[in-house]
């Protein structure tokens, strides 16, 4: 009798095909959940900031997540004059939800944002010390 290797195939086959059906019941289980629509952004004293101009949506909805992507229009002296060199996303808990890195001369950024939590935005120069700091929230309507 000669061995073929057909067994070992579709057991591999078997195994394979078993593997992508616990991928996709995994994605579907973590794409579950809540959808949030008509997202918006408010940052109070945003007008008497000396880094941040302006807050715009990536995006209108957010999909699985309570994470919305934020972009900060800043001015032109943030990261020139003032040397700003990271902001970070603050939690009314005080940890830090996200941090990112500015360039210098750059002139925006987008940042992760808490749906639903106020949040304060500070920007830190290239000694880490702060240059400015402002409330910001995410809101929407959520749906389970």
């Amino acid at each position: 009798m000669v061995d073929t290797g057909r067994s070992d195939e579709r057991m591999t086959r078997r195994r394979a095909i078993r593997s992508l059906a616990a991928g996709a019941v995994g994605t579907s289980t973590a794409l579950a959940g809540c959808v949030t629509t008509d997202l918006s952004v408010t940052a109070d004293g945003v007008e008497g900031s000396d880094v941040f101009e302006s807050f715009s949506l990536s995006d209108s909805i957010s999909w699985g997540s309570n994470r919305a992507w934020v972009g900060a229009s800043l001015t032109d002296a943030a990261t020139t004059d003032l040397q700003v060199r990271s902001l970070t996303v603050v939690t009314p808990s005080g940890s830090a939800y996200w941090t990112g890195t500015v360039s210098g001369g750059a002139t925006s950024a987008t940042m992760s944002v808490p749906v639903g939590t106020r949040v304060t935005v500070s920007a830190f120069d290239s000694d880490d010390a702060l240059v400015d700091s402002l409330p910001l929230r995410v809101g929407g309507n959520t749906f389970p």
